[in-house]
């Protein structure tokens, strides 16, 4: 159905549940089933809305100054050029990591799961952060987020492939008990980030919660900890969506997305990711 310059789509909602082997000991592969529901309804709406021009800097400045043929020319060769340093130096960079820390008795897994990351996201980061220097926290926090969703969308996505791949075959990824663990630990952070920001504002004591549980977790290199740091992070979500009606409004009603809703805020403003462009929900 169609608005004043607004174009709606209804469909069913969806839920999926995931199939884990907490164990480890079945055999069985890692996905998920998806089931329609015809009620609540999933309302999507697209609009035309004022467009504000990005402020540009530095390299992304001269590149903007460019005629549209030569930008367009020098952003694809960028993009070739950074392609081809990953493929180059990303099998160099994992081995270096792995021989480091045998010869100084740092665990692999604790080296692959905290510093790689660390290495390959710090773009990001730097993207965020000088977002919000700038005063603009929508992006920096729309950075962030679109980058999770990446991660939890494409990039898993893809695991299965590159394993077939480098089998010659197609063949299930079967997860180990302590790589099942990582996986239910980074969802229930998920689970928990969710509701933060379910009512569209993000507190400075929320920040802390956040950084001081991720941060702790350094401290503890035992693997049955990590069942621990889920529990608190699925019981911090549960206690946050029982006391706060706002981030419970926002956590399940998905209709406060549409046109017209408040934008994304925090203590000193933050406005929704996006809010200046087109809005989705």
């Amino acid at each position: 159905m169609t608005g004043a310059g607004t174009v709606f789509v209804e469909t069913a909602a969806r839920l999926h549940f995931g199939v884990l082997d907490l164990r480890g000991a079945l055999g069985r592969w890692f996905g998920g089933i998806g089931a329609a529901s015809p009620e609540p309804t999933l309302l999507v709406s697209a609009s035309r809305a004022g467009m504000a021009e990005p402020e540009l800097g530095g390299p992304s400045e001269l590149i903007g100054e460019l005629p549209k043929i030569p930008r367009r020319a020098a952003t694809i060769t960028l993009f070739l050029i950074a392609g081809l340093t990953i493929c180059l130096a990303a099998e160099p960079f994992a081995e270096s990591l792995l021989a480091t820390g045998r010869a100084y008795g740092v665990e692999e897994f604790i080296l692959v799961q905290w510093i790689a990351p660390l290495a390959s996201e710090s773009p990001e980061f730097i993207v965020a952060i000088l977002f919000a220097l700038r005063g603009n926290p929508g992006a920096s926090i729309g950075t962030l987020i679109s980058s999770k969703v990446n991660q939890w969308t494409l990039l898993i996505g893809m695991l299965p492939l590159a394993y077939s791949a480098s089998n010659g075959h197609v063949a299930p990824m079967v997860l180990d008990r302590r790589q099942v663990q990582e996986v239910l630990l980074t969802a229930a952070q998920s689970f928990f980030g969710v509701a933060v920001i379910a009512n569209l504002r993000f507190s400075l004591l929320e920040a802390l919660v956040v950084a001081t549980l991720f941060a702790s977790q350094l401290f503890f290199t035992s693997p049955s900890v990590r069942y621990v740091y889920a529990i608190v992070y699925i019981a911090l979500t549960v206690l946050l969506l029982a006391t706060n009606r706002e981030n419970r409004r926002g956590f399940f009603d998905i209709r406060r997305l549409r046109p017209g809703h408040a934008a994304l805020s925090a203590e000193g403003g933050m406005p929704a990711p996006g809010a200046d462009g087109a809005r989705r929900s």
